[in-house]
């Protein structure tokens, strides 16, 4: 087991802070999107069937909830984000 020590400092602190920041807006975002019908239902469908198909999973009735959708929407906004994060994070810990 490999457990180093890492040292917290201020601007450590700061780029945790904001990725966890980051991830309670997106999880509100996304949960407004689908309610507000903002993303449409088969766009998201589409792909969750897709992530489906790639683990096997054959279609069942609770493969396209609301909550898998904003399960879906959630990740993907979050994957672009992480990159505007991570670009942010750089420029305030300088």
């Amino acid at each position: 087991m490999n457990n180093q020590y890492r040292r917290t400092s201020k601007a450590s602190l700061e780029g945790q802070l904001l990725i966890e920041i980051r991830a309670l807006h997106i999880k509100a975002i996304a949960r407004e999107f689908i309610i507000n019908n903002i993303v449409p239902n088969a766009y998201l469908d589409n792909l969750i069937k897709i992530d489906a198909l790639k683990k096997g999973i054959l279609e069942s009735s609770g493969l396209y909830t609301d909550e898998k959708r904003i399960e879906k929407l959630e990740k993907l906004l979050q994957k672009e984000c992480t990159k505007g994060t991570a670009k942010l994070i750089n420029e305030i810990c300088k």
